[in-house]
């Protein structure tokens, strides 16, 4: 026979381990917003980066916007994952 699924908790993912610290996961709403918003800022960095390198012509600044799109999509993804913990 197997287990019933209902009030099992979910486990989490490893690098929520490691990047929400125990206040975070005591106070998931709020930690889920300031993500959030950080996100928003850091997307909107990229927005910019990736502007000037159309303007300005520098191919480099392409490969740059990599860095902040990766630190944006981070940010979405733990303020999911927050979010879906409550």
């Amino acid at each position: 026979m197997h287990a019933p699924t209902r009030n099992v908790t979910r486990s989490q993912p490893v690098l929520m381990k490691y990047l929400v610290t125990p206040w975070g996961r005591r106070h998931p709403r709020f930690v889920a917003r300031i993500h959030f918003a950080a996100g928003i800022v850091v997307l909107g960095v990229a927005v910019l980066l990736l502007s000037l390198g159309y303007s300005l012509r520098v191919s480099l600044l392409y490969w740059l916007v990599a860095i902040p799109l990766a630190g944006a999509a981070l940010h979405f993804w733990i303020a999911y994952h927050l979010r879906r913990s409550i």
